[in-house]
């Protein structure tokens, strides 16, 4: 099967190279999907087996075909033959180590970020997301976040709002604890009302913002520093 590739490749200068792709892109491909489909493991199977609707699945199996494949590039394995390993909180890592990675996506749009040297987390949002900022700030952000929030207008709040989320989600993922780590808890460190870092009992973590042009999105990716 073809290696997947991305609408964009982004390489950042800490080391960072973020690939873009439209996981709807082979929907109508059925060799593409058939393809992909058996690069996956028992687990990415069961959990293919799992989802109600189809077009969760299919983004599912071609967004693990992805990851397969461009991590297998790295490593030299064929991609049904790379091997993860899930901490606590299921985020996967690369057996036997060498190279750090995280995958998100919103909908059809995701976002493979990679490193060589260092733990990596990155959250995509599409910007199309029916939001109330202020109501749902309240349950997230911090109270200082959300008076940085009340003083804009609405157009400002709604890309202030996916710019606090997207970074403190990367953080999440960073420190594979996900959901388990309470956004509240994480205060965002501010730069004309843009995140640039967070301190985490983890250690101090710096964000970075990926100008993507394929899709209406934010996308942030959080790294230790």
């Amino acid at each position: 099967m073809q290696r997947l590739a991305p609408l964009q490749t982004i390489t950042h200068g800490n080391g960072v190279r973020a690939l873009v792709f439209d996981l709807d892109a082979y929907k109508s491909d059925a060799a593409i999907y058939d393809g992909a489909f058996a690069m996956l493991d028992k687990t990415e199977t069961a959990r293919a087996n799992r989802f109600h609707f189809d077009r969760h699945r299919d983004r599912f199996v071609i967004g693990r075909a992805i990851l397969r494949q461009h991590i297998g590039a790295i490593t030299g394995d064929a991609p049904q033959s790379v091997v993860f390993d899930y901490g606590e909180n299921d985020k996967p890592t690369l057996r036997g180590g060498g190279v750090e990675f995280n995958l998100s996506h919103s909908k059809h749009a995701a976002v493979l970020a990679i490193s060589d040297t260092a733990p990596i987390g990155v959250d995509v949002e599409l910007l199309d997301r029916r939001v109330k900022p202020a109501e749902l700030a309240r349950n997230v952000f911090t109270q200082s976040e959300c008076d940085v929030l009340d003083q804009l207008d609405e157009s400002a709040q709604r890309q202030c709002f996916f710019d606090f989320w997207t970074a403190k989600e990367a953080a999440m993922k960073l420190t594979g604890q996900g959901m388990s780590l309470p956004p509240k808890s994480i205060s965002l460190l501010l730069d004309n009302q843009r995140p640039t870092g967070a301190h985490l009992a983890q250690g101090d973590v710096t964000f970075n913002y990926l100008a993507i042009d394929a899709f209406d999105c934010q996308c942030c990716v959080a790294q230790f520093d």
